[in-house]
């Protein structure tokens, strides 16, 4: 659980970050005095940027980016669709988020654990969680569902023997 909300504290600190070296992915960070390459490392990426815009921000100051924001156009402005960090420094992506076309959150999938695999997944509806699939012992697949109406559980179902079907 400690895991967790600093999972979350970290990701709300870099959601606000404008960085001071955020830019293209592998190209130069935003100090254009420095000319130094800041690169973007980790390999489990799901944010796709295609001709939209990327934001990199380097947390830590190691010259790699920790966090992965993408911006697309919506008529005259621009809205987060993607968002992806490494909270741990470790070179892979902890926390992947996924935006509306409004920018408002629709899905987060979180690592709680670093082990490279997606421990959480929670589904939102204007603004609150909705639906949280957990995979409670690493095997990759979904063991346990939330379902929450204002922010509390409502109906819980699991598989305790493993067996792909729900038995409580």
């Amino acid at each position: 659980m400690q895991r967790a909300v600093l999972s979350i504290a970290a990701v709300s600190f870099a959601a606000g970050c404008g960085g001071a070296a955020a830019g293209k992915a592998g190209g130069r960070s935003s100090k254009e005095d420095d000319g130094g390459p800041m690169r973007f490392i980790a390999e489990n990426t799901r944010c796709q940027a295609g001709k939209d815009r990327e934001v990199l921000v380097d947390l830590n100051q190691d010259e790699t980016a920790d966090v992965r924001k993408i911006y697309a156009k919506r008529g005259d402005s621009e809205v987060i669709v993607c968002r992806e960090a490494d909270l741990n420094f470790d070179g892979r992506l902890d926390i992947f988020v996924y935006f509306d076309e409004q920018g408002a959150i629709k899905r987060d999938e979180l690592d709680l654990d670093y082990d490279g695999l997606v421990d959480i997944i929670s589904m939102y509806a204007s603004g609150k969680v909705v639906k949280q699939e957990l995979d409670t012992n690493s095997d990759r697949r979904v063991d346990r569902v939330r379902v929450l109406v204002d922010n509390l559980p409502t109906r819980v179902e699991g598989d305790t023997n493993a067996d792909g079907k729900v038995d409580y």
